[in-house]
């Protein structure tokens, strides 16, 4: 007789596999498109929506703000403002959302040894220009936001590229200790 609690590992492991594949697992990608001159370190950012190139409605355009806004708090300590020394200005330039039942498809058709995979995966791609407060250029990056797997969004791809700007803007903006001592040095 089998012993129910190894039928219990057995299912729970089957349950951890297919809900790894059918969530899919994608990672965010940040491209430098001009390298970030920081002037100092920044404590406030204002948030300005740029030109975007693609068709965004704007409940998305506003969901992405609202979330880069709680990224820049969470991530790189930075509160968003009206008016700050630092300006992220953003505008989208890819949104492409794909298909939930191409995609969920695929994930049931991996499970079963398929091998094709990104079937129905889409993609958020926004471009981030920094600046001053007098609109001087201080960098330039693109991140995108993959929706990739069954249970993928638009919401959670928003959400990947506003945590990869808030950590770039943290890596690059935010005084990190080497800022406050080459500040110092030139100020001499």
């Amino acid at each position: 007789m089998r012993h129910p609690l190894r039928s219990i590992r057995v299912l729970t492991s089957l349950l951890v596999l297919a809900g790894a594949t059918l969530a899919g697992c994608s990672t965010s990608h940040t491209f430098v498109l001009d390298p970030a001159m920081p002037r100092m370190s920044h404590m406030t950012a204002a948030l300005q929506q740029g030109s975007s190139t693609v068709k965004v409605d704007e409940k998305t355009a506003r969901a992405f703000e609202a979330k880069l806004g709680e990224r820049l708090r969470t991530e790189a300590k930075i509160t968003a403002s009206p008016t700050a020394e630092l300006v992220i200005q953003y505008r989208f330039v890819l949104y492409e959302t794909g298909s939930t039942a191409a995609r969920l498809g695929s994930g049931v058709a991996s499970l079963a040894g398929s091998p094709f995979y990104g079937i129905g995966d889409g993609t958020v791609g926004i471009e981030a220009t920094f600046t001053d407060a007098l609109g001087h250029p201080m960098g330039r990056i693109l991140v995108d936001g993959p929706i990739a797997g069954a249970f993928a969004s638009a919401d959670s791809a928003l959400d990947t590229a506003a945590t990869s700007i808030a950590r770039y803007t943290r890596a690059n903006f935010v005084d990190t200790g080497m800022m406050g001592k080459d500040a110092a040095l030139a100020a001499k």
